[in-house]
C-alpha cells in the first residue's frame, strides 16, 4: 500500500511538474483540485470566473466521459492525472512547484468578485498564509482551506510536508479519524498545542497542520477582511465525489447533517446542468433522488439548520442557484 502511494506521488508531481512549464503566467496561480463526480460544482465555481483570471484545474481519477467534458467546456489550463490521489499530494506538489505565490479554491468554492484574488496574495512579512476564511485556536488564526493564498518564498522554509500514508481525514461514514503525521513535525507542533486537542473536529486536517506547523516555527496565517461578501462555500463536496465512486453501501448510507448540505447541492446542481453533464451524472441524480425521498422532509428540516448553523447568506444560496423547499 506505502509503495503504490509513494508511486502515485511521484507520478502525480511529475505530471504537475510539466504542466507547470507549460504555464505561461505562473506567478499568482489559483489552483482548483476535483475528483470524478464533481464535474457539477467545477461548472458552477468556474461561472463565477473570467476566462482571463489566473486559473490553473487539476482533476484526479476521471471517467473518460468527464474528461472529455472538461476538455470541451473548461476554458482555463489542465492536467488530468490518471491516479486516484488525494489533496495531501496534489498540496505537496504545489508547494514543492511553484515559484511564485499562488492560491487554491476548493472546487466547491463560489467567487462572488474576482477582486479577491489580488487581495489574497497581499502578504504581511511574517504571513505565509491568507484566507478568506478562519477561526482561532489557541488564539492562534487558522485559514479554511476552502480559499487560501500561499507565500511560496516563505512555505519553503518550513521543512513539513502532509503525511502520505494515512488519510488523517474522516474514515467514511464511521466518523473515526486516522493520524499519523511526521515525528519531528508533530513534535514541534505539540510544543505550542496540546496532544489530543485539534484545530477541527479530532483530527489536523490537510492545510491545519501546516499551519500548525508555521506557527511553531514563528510564522502567522491570517484572514483577510473584506466589506462585502467575496465568496461562499458549500462544504463536504468530497462526499458526493464518494458516493459517486461507490466506495461506500449507498442502499445502507443514512444522511445526517454533515451530508446533506453537499448532497442536496450536487443534486440541484446536477438537475441544473444536466442537459450538458455525461450521462453518469443523470443516472447518478435518480439514485439520490430515490434515495432522499425516504427523508424528504428530514432533509429540508435538517439542511435550513445545517445552513443556519454555517450561517451563509441570502445571497450565497441564491449564488449556487438553490433554493429550499418550504
Amino acid at each position: 500500500m506505502e509503495k503504490d502511494r509513494v508511486m502515485k506521488t511521484q507520478r502525480a508531481e511529475s505530471e504537475i511538474q510539466k504542466f507547470y512549464g507549460t504555464l505561461s503566467n505562473k506567478a499568482g496561480m489559483y489552483y482548483i483540485f476535483y475528483t470524478t463526480g464533481l464535474l457539477p460544482f467545477v461548472i458552477r465555481a468556474l461561472e463565477g470566473l473570467d476566462p482571463y483570471d489566473n486559473i490553473a484545474l487539476i482533476s484526479s481519477n476521471l471517467l473518460k466521459e468527464e474528461r472529455n467534458f472538461a476538455d470541451r467546456y473548461f476554458p482555463f489550463p489542465a492536467v488530468h492525472i490518471n491516479d486516484d490521489v488525494d489533496d495531501k499530494i496534489i498540496w505537496n506538489a504545489l508547494i514543492k512547484t511553484n515559484e511564485y505565490d499562488f492560491g487554491w479554491i476548493d472546487c466547491d468554492t463560489f467567487i462572488i468578485d474576482t477582486e479577491i484574488f489580488n487581495q489574497l496574495l497581499s502578504f504581511k512579512a511574517d504571513t505565509v498564509i491568507n484566507g478568506y476564511w478562519d477561526f482561532k485556536f489557541y488564539g492562534n488564526n487558522f485559514v479554511n482551506t476552502y480559499l487560501m493564498t500561499i507565500n511560496a518564498g516563505l512555505i519553503k522554509k518550513i521543512p513539513c510536508t502532509f503525511d502520505l500514508y494515512t488519510d488523517n481525514r474522516i474514515v467514511f461514514p464511521r466518523e473515526k479519524y486516522a493520524i499519523r503525521q511526521p515525528g519531528e513535525s508533530f513534535k514541534a507542533i505539540a510544543d505550542i498545542y496540546p496532544l489530543g486537542l485539534y484545530p477541527l473536529g479530532h483530527v489536523y486536517d490537510t492545510s491545519t497542520f501546516l499551519q500548525a506547523y508555521a506557527h511553531s516555527k514563528g510564522y502567522k496565517t491570517e484572514r483577510i477582511e473584506f466589506q462585502n461578501p467575496m465568496a461562499g462555500h458549500c462544504g463536504g463536496c468530497y462526499i458526493i465525489a464518494i458516493i459517486f465512486k461507490d466506495k461506500i453501501c449507498f442502499d445502507e448510507y443514512k444522511f445526517n447533517f454533515h451530508s446533506l448540505t453537499p448532497v442536496l447541492f450536487g443534486r440541484a446542481l446536477i438537475d441544473k446542468y444536466r442537459h450538458i453533464l455525461p450521462p453518469s451524472y443523470r443516472d447518478f441524480k435518480e439514485r439520490l433522488d430515490i434515495k432522499l425521498e425516504e427523508c424528504n422532509q428530514h432533509v429540508v428540516n435538517a439542511t435550513k439548520k445545517v445552513l443556519k448553523m454555517r450561517r451563509l447568506p441570502a445571497d450565497v444560496i441564491n449564488l449556487v442557484g438553490i433554493g429550499l423547499k418550504k
